[in-house]
């Protein structure tokens, strides 16, 4: 067993979307090579990797969304469309620009993008995550689904 994971899932209306400061400028990327490079680079400075590949982040169906300060890329939020919800595939910050609300702006701005249309947002979560469990319970988010990740053992 290497670990647990939860199923975070946030419904909602417009008016309950949390306030966000906006710390950067967001857009809709334009490359999605250069997306998939920094969400790579992203991955090795943190435990978890994204949940989407470079097809899946390249798809014209998933919504990719940059912050931006002075120019610089400093975060993406990644997401595709399930049944009922926006399904995160990458939520990252490089670690300079970390604990600014840029985080907190981008999965907000995908929150209220949902809400619109009538959608819920969902991210899985590792449980050895406390923090980010945490600040996702504190948005509204709540566990709709825990699994067992289990990893296999090289033998030798």
């Amino acid at each position: 067993l290497h670990g647990m994971v939860f199923g975070q899932r946030w419904d909602g209306p417009p008016e309950e979307v949390p306030p966000a400061f906006r710390t950067a400028a967001l857009e809709d990327a334009q490359d999605r090579l250069d997306a998939w490079r920094f969400m790579r680079a992203a991955r090795e400075e943190t435990e978890s990797a994204p949940a989407f590949d470079q097809s899946l982040l390249s798809d014209p169906h998933t919504r990719v969304r940059l912050a931006r300060r002075d120019g610089a890329l400093v975060g993406i939020c990644a997401a595709r469309r399930v049944t009922d919800a926006w399904r995160i595939g990458g939520l990252s910050v490089t670690p300079n620009f970390r604990r600014y609300g840029i985080g907190r702006f981008l999965l907000c701005d995908l929150m209220d993008h949902a809400a619109h249309d009538g959608l819920g947002v969902i991210i899985k979560v590792s449980a050895a995550q406390e923090q980010i469990v945490q600040w996702t319970r504190e948005l509204g988010f709540y566990t709709y689904r825990t699994w067992a990740d289990y990893r296999r053992v090289p033998t030798t």
